[in-house]
């Protein structure tokens, strides 16, 4: 009798909240629920996700959020995108190993499909409260 996990070939995989860096939600305190993990995301996990998509024999599906991601500091020129407005530093505070995750990603599109999710994720108003609505 097979007791192994079996499935079909339409199925598609989804991970949500993918592009994060900090894992804590943070809603409490007017910042993104993020993933909702008590650590620090690192490449492995997207070699995780790119190992998951091999076993399957498919492309993962990650709604990206890009905003942890910005070296530039641009989303301090997008209004509403943070709680920070103008004064968005991402620069200043980006993960020492984001070229590692990069070229991760890059190196397995095979297994990997980025799609934007969001920015921040969130909305925030001009005194900086967000709103849970999604933001793009």
């Amino acid at each position: 009798m097979y007791t192994g996990v079996c499935l079909p070939k339409a199925f598609q995989i989804v991970v949500d909240d993918v592009g994060w860096w900090k894992g804590l939600d943070e809603r409490a305190i007017d910042s993104p629920s993020r993933t909702g993990m008590c650590r620090r995301h690192v490449p492995e996990d997207y070699l995780a996700l790119a190992r998951l998509g091999k076993e399957l024999g498919m492309r993962i599906l990650c709604g990206f959020v890009v905003g942890e991601w910005d070296q530039k500091n641009r989303l301090a020129c997008v209004p509403h995108t943070s709680k920070y407005g103008a004064n968005w530093d991402m620069a200043s505070r980006i993960d020492r190993r984001i070229r590692e995750a990069r070229d991760i990603i890059l190196s397995n599109q095979a297994y990997l499909e980025m799609a934007l999710h969001g920015l921040n994720h969130m909305y925030w108003d001009e005194q900086g409260h967000f709103s849970p609505a999604e933001f793009y």
